[in-house]
């Protein structure tokens, strides 16, 4: 079994806090199975370069990694990556990825998500170079409110048509409620 998110790194981020709890939580995971983790601490492009992360992170292993005994998984180096404002254009997107691979482990925010972010979402899983892995699907939306809606322009049922098959498409639709508004009241609960 491999498990690929987690915090083990000592004095990361909020996860381990040293390399005895690293070791602790490795040999946790062993106990249930697990062959091979990847380490993922945070990587926020408000706070770090990918330069200063990979150094940190570096500094990080090397502390570990001479404790590590083959009884405990195989760990490999990522980054979980807090979506900002251009990510789908960050020319140094792929030095955060799983090492080894092109796997990019994306973090979304906790608020809800604006169409902005969906389109720089939907522009980032069209690079080529990454292939993008959602962390914390309990964070998609639960509610989308479509607003904004008329007979004459942005027509509610194809509105609704399109909500649903981005969600669909993306398998995490079955249970949003999808609500349509007018300035006055929600209209209609599609769920």
């Amino acid at each position: 079994m491999i498990d690929l998110h987690s915090h083990i790194l000592p004095q990361m981020d909020d996860g381990s806090r040293s390399v005895d709890e690293s070791l602790q939580m490795l040999a946790a995971l062993a106990a249930q199975g697990v062959t091979d983790v990847a380490a993922t601490p945070h990587f926020y492009a408000s706070e770090n370069s990918p330069e200063r992360f990979r150094a940190r992170r570096r500094h990080a292993w090397q502390r570990l990694a001479p404790h590590l005994t083959a009884s405990l998984p195989a760990v490999h180096l990522g980054a979980e990556v807090l979506f900002f404002e251009g990510i789908a254009g960050y020319d140094k997107l792929t030095q955060l990825c799983l090492t080894g691979t092109d796997t990019l482990l994306l973090e979304m925010p906790f608020r809800p998500w604006s169409r902005r972010m969906y389109d720089e979402l939907r522009e980032l899983t069209a690079r080529r170079d990454v292939t993008v892995l959602l962390a914390h699907m309990e964070r998609l939306p639960e509610e989308v409110f479509l607003a904004h809606l008329s007979q004459e322009n942005n027509l509610p049922s194809l509105a609704l048509q399109t909500v649903r098959g981005i969600l669909d498409a993306n398998e995490v639709g079955p249970d949003t409620k999808i609500y349509i508004t007018s300035q006055e009241n929600i209209v209609k609960n599609y769920d």
